[in-house]
């Protein structure tokens, strides 16, 4: 059969969760209005729009997209604590993006949005009014409100045409920027009495919570509230009764306005209504701050518009019905909630005990009713400031209606009962309190104890279904984004349980679109529920949703679940992020290990192809060097028979030949001594690499002077002057850097110009390597051959200027990368030249097993 039940509506609250009885009024008036409608309520903990970044709020500002049609069928907006860092052009901005579903924004307009707001100009003008006019006050200092929020800035500027009213002059001395918070009250005093030096004769501050921060630091410096400086407030929160002195203020009806805003939004859901703006009033309430009694005290001013006075029986004959709509009416700004909880009757029940009591002694009904109906809200929203004023009113009443003296000594002991009574229960029932959220916070401790203790993520999650239902949860869903760059598309559900327990659910195929908060098979699908979004997050990284169903109207509990589900999940989502990379690990360390296995087998097939190669590369070398020894032993003996007989047979022949023919003579000796030293040049290439030594250390300052021995004959002939400076020990085979030093040296002195030559040796240590330079002062090269000159056989001038074979500095180059260093010149034509070699400093002590 198709199910034609009519889908239940749901409507969603926007607020930022301060933990201040302001909220906790409101949400718990749009909570039992929804309750009484029988809608749900889902309320989504955003926090201010706009806040600094690295506030938690920036983290909660993400919930603004999970509000929609699929989740929602219209919604209520505390835009007052929301938009407390904006102005009203970003908010109405901001909440476009709802603007296809019906809405009603709490505290401040939004355009084209039904709202319910208070008449912020009467309450702070009565109250300013009062100080002024009343006490005699004229030096006012105010704490400012959130700049740019509009109600703030409605009470700075009353404040402002009152004292222009009563020919007070504006100081802005007196003026301080608040944010509605406690420590900006606080802050606000600092301000006036330190940084500026003025001493106000009252603070009124934008809200309570600043005002009450006032006080805080007042008593803190030894000045008494109010006899050396007054302080009064905005909001009228149950706190004010218990501040010391007690909070003189100015009320707003927060109740009224949640019951209102869900009646509003249910006139556009079900009827399609227009939007409204309903303004409600505000009211003045004096308490001990201003310089004044308590308003639980007696008020002994009579109605000037009181009928004529009258005896007791006279009253009871004009009617109990209109006596209790003068106290219905008269307490109108207090009553809202009791109405809804113990209806219009509480007021003639009242009157009709305190009337039997007058006129019967013994009868007392009047304290047996009003204790009775103090219990049935005590629980929920009555506060001792209801109370109180209604005995105020009655008496009020009762002053203006009789004049019998008995009536009004009987009707003062009454009332005093009643004061009596409300004190006591007032007192029973804020111990009663502290004890229940001494208990919570206990469970609460308890719970992130155990949470603690349960590390891997499913004995967490079965910890967390059994204990939250003692702490207020009804139900609970758990998701965690899919992606956390992008949370907004999937989620996978993790936990789910309601008052049997935990949900069975598939952890690997429970998946759905974020949006809409919970899977479609949810319990919250089935019946009436108030939930509360919460998101979880830890610093700046996002992790998932918490969606908790209400069932204590403490609301601080939700929060700090918060804290404790976060601090939880992410120990356990951290330890299975580490379990699934120490698996991954695993499973690439066994793929690398066979990887590695193939690897280790080709390695050492390589090696021993490369021992094979390095057997064949020894003998191949030795083969090559006794070849060399041979070929040039065998190359330079016919080459030495030739300039031996040629030389003889010059001798012999000298007075029978001719010119040319001893010219041919001296041309062959000539050539056949350059090829001898040719040949010798290159089996000394040669021996670079096949002729390796041990590196060994070797004492630099020692082998230049044994290498300038070596070239004296050079020296003395071109009247050289060689000075060196190398108090360095490098490791290195000392006969090839010798042969390197000579080499250099002696082209440097070979290639001299017409000025004597001149050669500086030096060594360093520079960059973790050693740093030889042999500078001259001889005929330098172009910079275009400064590569050209390392090659073999290069040469850039004739045998006839310079002789040589042009090897040398091939050699040099050669013995100098065996060495794993480098060599380069620099130098300019007629400038002379500097050449540079490296050794590293790391070049161990070893036989060297490079082949060339």
């Amino acid at each position: 059969m198709k199910d034609t039940a009519k889908k239940r509506l749901t409507i969603g609250l926007i607020t930022d969760w301060a933990e201040d009885p302001y909220h906790s009024t409101l949400r718990t008036g749009i909570a039992d209005a929804a309750e009484k409608n029988d809608v749900n309520l889902i309320c989504f903990v955003t926090g201010r729009i706009n806040p600094d970044a690295d506030s938690y709020e920036a983290q909660q500002n993400i919930l603004f997209d999970f509000v929609n049609k699929k989740n929602v069928d219209g919604l209520i907006i505390i835009s007052g604590s929301v938009g407390h860092w904006i102005g009203a052009r970003e908010l109405n901005e901001h909440f476009q993006r709802y603007k296809s579903m019906p809405m009603v924004s709490i505290a401040l307009p939004i355009a084209g949005t039904s709202s319910v707001l208070v008449d912020n100009v009467k309450g702070i003008r009565d109250l300013l009014v009062h100080l002024i006019k009343d006490h005699g006050y004229r030096k006012l200092a105010f704490i400012k409100g959130p700049e740019q929020n509009l109600e703030a800035e409605q009470r700075f500027l009353v404040y402002r045409e009152v004292l222009e009213d009563y020919k007070i002059s504006f100081d802005p001395r007196l003026i301080v920027q608040g944010d509605f918070l406690t420590k900006t009250g606080a802050a606000a005093v600092r301000v006036l009495l330190d940084e500026r030096n003025m001493t106000p004769e009252a603070i009124i501050a934008a809200n309570d919570e600043m005002a009450c921060g006032a006080i805080m630091e007042l008593k803190r410096r030894g000045i008494t509230v109010p006899q050396k400086m007054a302080v009064a407030g905005f909001d009228n929160m149950e706190m004010d009764n218990f501040t010391f002195p007690t909070l003189t203020t100015v009320q707003q009806p927060l109740y009224k306005q949640a019951m209102l805003s869900v009646d509003l939004l249910m006139g556009q859901i079900q009827n399609n209504s227009e939007t409204q703006n309903l303004l409600l009033p505000t009211e003045l309430v004096i308490r001990e701050s201003c310089g004044c009694l308590s308003m639980q005290q007696d008020k002994t001013e009579r109605n000037p518009e009181a009928p004529a006075k009258t005896d007791l029986p006279g009253l009871v004959k004009t009617g109990m019905d209109e006596f209790s709509r003068q106290l219905l009416d008269s307490m109108d700004s207090f009553i809202d909630y009791e109405k809804s909880s113990i209806g219009e009757q509480w007021a003639e029940i009242l009157i009709q005990a305190f009337f039997t009591d007058l006129s019967d002694r013994k009868a007392n009904r009047f304290t047996n009713a009003l204790n009775e109906i103090i219990y049935k809200t005590i629980n929920s929203m009555s506060s001792p400031t209801f109370w109180h004023e209604m005995i105020n009113r009655i008496r009020s009443i009762v002053y203006d209606h009789i004049s019998d003296a008995d009536f009004l000594t009987r009707a003062e002991n009454l009332l005093h009962q009643a004061r009596t009574m409300i004190c006591e229960i007032t007192r029973r029932n804020e111990i009663f309190k502290k004890l229940e959220m001494s208990t919570e916070a206990s469970r609460l401790r308890n719970l992130g104890e155990e949470l603690l203790e349960r590390i891997e993520i499913d004995p967490l999650l079965d910890e967390v279904a059994k204990e939250l239902p003692r702490i207020g949860v009804k139900s609970s869903y758990l998701s965690m984004y899919k992606n956390p760059e992008s949370p907004l598309e999937n989620s996978k559900l993790i936990l789910a349980f309601n008052e049997d327990g935990r949900l069975d659910i598939d952890l690997n195929k429970n998946i759905f679109p974020s949006k809409n908060l919970f899977p479609d098979s949810s319990e919250f699908k089935k019946r009436r529920f108030t939930a509360i979004v919460e998101t979880l997050f830890y610093g700046k990284q996002p992790l998932g949703l918490a969606i908790f169903e209400m069932a204590s109207r403490n609301w601080k509990i939700y929060e700090a679940l918060r804290f404790v589900m976060i601090n939880s999940l992410r120990s356990s989502l951290l330890l299975k992020q580490l379990q699934d990379q120490a698996n991954r690990l695993e499973e690439e360390v066994k793929a690398r290990t066979k990887d590695l296995t193939k690897i280790n087998t080709k390695l050492e097939r390589e090696i021993r192809e490369r021992k094979r190669t390095e057997e064949d590369l020894t003998r191949s070398n030795a083969d090559l060097e006794q070849f060399a020894y041979i070929a040039s032993h065998d190359l330079q003996e016919p080459l030495r028979m030739v300039s031996s007989y040629v030389q003889l047979l010059e001798r012999r022949l000298k007075n029978s030949l001719d010119k040319d023919s001893g010219e041919f003579m001296d041309f062959i000796v000539d050539g056949a001594k350059r090829m001898q030293t040719m040949i010798s040049d290159l089996l000394t290439y040669s021996r670079v690499t096949t002729n390796q030594k041990q590196f060994i250390s070797t004492d630099c300052n020692q082998l230049l002077e044994k290498v300038v021995t070596n070239i004296q004959t050079m020296v003395a002939e071109t009247k050289a002057k060689i000075t060196y400076s190398c108090p360095i020990t490098v490791n290195a085979d000392p006969s090839q850097l010798t042969q390197i030093f000579q080499n250099l040296i002696a082209n440097a002195v070979k290639f001299h110009s017409e000025k004597e030559p001149r050669v500086e040796i030096k060594g360093e240590d520079k960059n973790g390597e050693w740093i030889f330079s042999v500078k001259d002062n001889g005929i330098g090269i172009d910079e275009k051959f400064k590569n050209k000159i390392f090659v073999m056989f290069q040469r850039l001038h004739t045998r006839n200027e310079y002789p040589g074979t042009g090897i040398g500095l091939a050699i040099c180059k050669k013995i100098i990368e065996r060495h794993k260093g480098r060599i380069w010149i620099d130098s300019k034509p007629g400038k002379g030249s500097t050449f540079y070699f490296t050794i590293p400093k790391t070049q161990e002590k070893q036989n060297d097993r490079l082949q060339s």
